[in-house]
């Protein structure tokens, strides 16, 4: 059997041409130009690309192991809208990593802010690009396992400007059953693997 020829060009021989900041906001776009090599061998030659520079994010899947069911959020997703749909979605708590936080430091924050739990235990789910076509960020995704002692603050609805946090409470099944119509990546990831276990 006739082995693969070795392509020219290692997938390490990237040549950075030139890198823009066209927006600096609270989300950053940096304008890259690169040469990438190909699978074939030939380089490609300045590809430009404006790539979405973004802190990672941590969501957990808060589950209610006594009672057997999920708590959801329910809130407004101003890019749902503008898409053109309701713009409220329901999905798993999730927030930004603050600079000098781990990924559990930061998820256990959320959800004291988000709707009041105490995280006594993570079981970690993925760590995955969310758009890895634009986006830097990443999304850690954990397994909360919770029980009713674990809530600590019921008027918790979120603290950034312009966020209500509405709770869901789902049995289990439902929510597994949900998974079909699911259009939040990071829900849908974190029902699946619940659904393997």
């Amino acid at each position: 059997m006739p082995q693969p020829k070795s392509p020219p060009w290692s997938r390490t021989a990237i040549v950075e041409r030139s890198t823009e900041i066209v927006h600096n906001g609270f989300l950053k776009v940096a304008k890259r130009v690169l040469d990438v090599p190909r699978a074939d061998g030939p380089m490609m030659l300045n590809v430009d690309r404006e790539i979405l520079r973004r802190a990672d994010a941590a969501a957990a899947l808060v589950h209610d192991v006594k009672r057997d069911r999920v708590l959801l959020v329910e809130l407004f997703r101003f890019p749902a809208y503008d898409r053109g749909e309701v713009g409220w979605l329901t999905e798993i708590p999730a927030g930004v990593i603050e600079p000098n936080e781990t990924p559990e430091d930061a998820i256990r924050r959320e959800l004291m802010e988000e709707v009041g739990y105490a995280a006594p235990k993570l079981v970690k789910i993925a760590a995955v690009y969310m758009s890895p076509g634009y986006s830097t960020e990443r999304m850690h995704i954990y397994y909360a396992p919770v029980r009713k002692r674990d809530a600590v603050d019921p008027s918790a609805r979120g603290v950034d400007h312009g966020e209500d946090i509405a709770r869901v409470w789902m049995p289990r099944k439902d929510f597994l059953k949900s998974l079909a119509t699911c259009s939040d990546a990071k829900t849908l990831i974190a029902g699946l693997w619940l659904a393997r276990r």
